[in-house]
């Protein structure tokens, strides 16, 4: 009899210890009225469902989840993943719009959060990303570091620094709250990975990033990257073929091209401590909807609700 409680005991604890992490751009941005992706509020409800409340949420059937979310601007996408969250009993940070609205990123989780804290980039461009930490509570499978972080983006031109130094300030941060036996998970959007593309390559930008950058920066603190299969940035993504105008201009200024500058790339992506298992990868909110989006659905009549697609990933802590 002792020997099957603690074995029920023992199954209870390794249970505990798994918890499913989705990284995903929103892509909610919209300034003095302009969508930076089109149709913003048009997938708002859409993407709150999809993230929240459908069976097929990536949550939906996950004991501990925490969802990292990056480019929540829009005041009415952040009340509205809050309002869902609160309603389902999750727990939410920022705890108000106007730090979101500057920085962009939210997380959620099903786990109790003993501590968050937000800390900004020293340089951006455009808009104050940062670094979102959060500190949870895994009850007896012990503490879980998070950082939710989003980067700005690097053109093919020149080498930029500001990519660079914010990298090198992820790094810090990480080393700053690393605690004993506490492990430790970043995640986001870092504008740079393995396999990146331009239409027009001027200089291997994003991949000299990623393998002299971030890579050895993520290696120094003991993380590993989690490699998956596919895409998060698709360029058959009808929202992606099909830009808004300010994207356009943008495009056209730095590459003499109204369309997207990049090809099919990875760019969003999670790093965890050697001390965490990784159970499996997919990518997520990746399916085309019904969506009200005029010249950016496919021939099904559908769209996708981002520019980028969300990555999970199901760690366990042996």
């Amino acid at each position: 009899m002792k020997a099957l409680l603690l074995f029920i005991a023992l199954v209870s604890l390794s249970a505990r210890a798994d918890v499913a992490v989705i990284t995903y751009n929103m892509a909610q941005l919209e300034r003095l009225w302009i969508d930076f992706v089109p149709c913003t509020a048009q997938r708002i409800g859409p993407q709150v469902e999809g993230l929240l409340t459908s069976p097929t949420a990536p949550i939906y059937q996950e004991k501990h989840f925490v969802l990292l979310l990056q480019e929540v601007f829009k005041d009415d996408a952040f009340n509205k993943l809050k309002a869902e969250a609160k309603r389902l009993g999750f727990h939410f940070t920022p705890s108000n719009s106007e730090e979101a609205t500057e920085n962009g990123v939210v997380t959620i989780t099903n786990l109790p959060i003993l501590e968050a804290r937000f800390t900004p980039f020293s340089q951006d461009h455009f808009a104050k990303k940062g670094i979102l930490y959060t500190l949870l509570d895994r009850g007896q499978a012990g503490k879980l570091a998070v950082a939710n972080v989003h980067t700005v983006f690097s053109n093919t031109t020149v080498l930029n620094q500001t990519h660079i130094k914010q990298f090198q300030e992820v790094g810090k941060l990480v080393a700053a709250n690393r605690q004993q036996y506490v492990p430790f998970i970043v995640g986001g959007d870092f504008n740079a990975g393995p396999d990146m593309r331009y239409a027009k390559e001027f200089y291997p930008m994003a991949q000299t990033i990623w393998f002299r950058g971030l890579l050895p920066l993520m290696d120094a603190q003991q993380l590993k990257w989690v490699s998956y299969e596919g895409h998060t940035w698709d360029n058959n993504n009808p929202l992606i073929a099909n830009p808004t105008l300010v994207i356009q201009l943008a495009n056209y200024w730095e590459q003499g091209s109204f369309k997207w500058e990049l090809s099919n790339s990875q760019m969003d992506h999670i790093f965890v401590s050697q001390d965490l298992e990784v159970k499996s990868t997919e990518l997520v909110m990746n399916s085309p909807v019904e969506l009200k989006c005029p010249g950016r659905m496919n021939s099904d009549r559908k769209t996708t609700l981002s520019d980028h697609y969300g990555l999970m990933v199901k760690i366990k802590h042996p």
